[in-house]
């Protein structure tokens, strides 16, 4: 797990803290079976309209040199929500870490967009939750929906380089949390569809008007 706390080649390349604002902060663990908590780490948001919002997360005090990215912060959340042998609390874990996040980058994105619509609030929030993992994607809009496309697995590459391999189901599920929450924080009835297979083609959609 210490090496995951090293720079690499993914992170965001330069991290100005000064244009930066911090919107969350997590505990890292040690990643092994005696779980411990190793590090403090705060998430960062910059950026504008024009150029983008990019989030990535740093350990308190340890600055570029320890930076991740938004698929390894969604693994190190997992594992810090993992309670052996309790499946419903690891979930509600999960999804309260993600829920806040989700909520957080929302929040900052649509107080940077005032006056925008709320579409156009979402889609620039999920380019930059989207933009965050380094994952090319395609949106595909066919009447009130938009169709979110990428043809790999978001946190894979993620856990191959950080070693946190076992939590990539758990990682899957917090993504999906936290993009919900953050399109529900920014119009309630906007509702997010999610594929049955995580290594489906079409990832989710934005549905812009919730059904009944």
């Amino acid at each position: 797990m210490a090496e995951s706390l090293k720079k690499n080649g993914n992170c965001v390349a330069n991290c100005s803290i000064s244009q930066a604002t911090v919107i969350y902060n997590y505990t890292v663990g040690s990643g092994d079976m005696y779980y411990e908590e190793v590090a403090e780490r705060n998430v960062f948001i910059r950026g504008d309209e024009e150029s983008g919002f990019h989030i990535w997360a740093e350990c308190v005090a340890g600055g570029k040199a320890t930076a991740v990215d938004l698929d390894e912060i969604l693994l190190e959340g997992a594992l810090a929500s993992e309670v052996r042998g309790r499946a419903l609390e690891t979930e509600r874990l999960a999804d309260n870490f993600a829920e806040r996040l989700g909520q957080s980058v929302a929040r900052h994105v649509s107080l940077s967009l005032s006056g925008k619509s709320n579409i156009h609030r979402a889609m620039l929030t999920l380019k930059c939750i989207l933009g965050s993992m380094h994952i090319p994607f395609t949106p595909e809009q066919i009447d009130d929906e938009i169709n979110y496309v990428f043809d790999q697995c978001p946190l894979c590459n993620a856990a191959e380089r950080s070693g946190i391999r076992t939590e990539v189901e758990l990682a899957h599920h917090e993504l999906g949390t936290l993009i919900s929450s953050a399109i529900g924080f920014i119009d309630p009835e906007f509702r997010v569809r999610f594929p049955s297979d995580r290594y489906a083609e079409h990832v989710f959609a934005i549905i812009k008007k919730a059904c009944p």
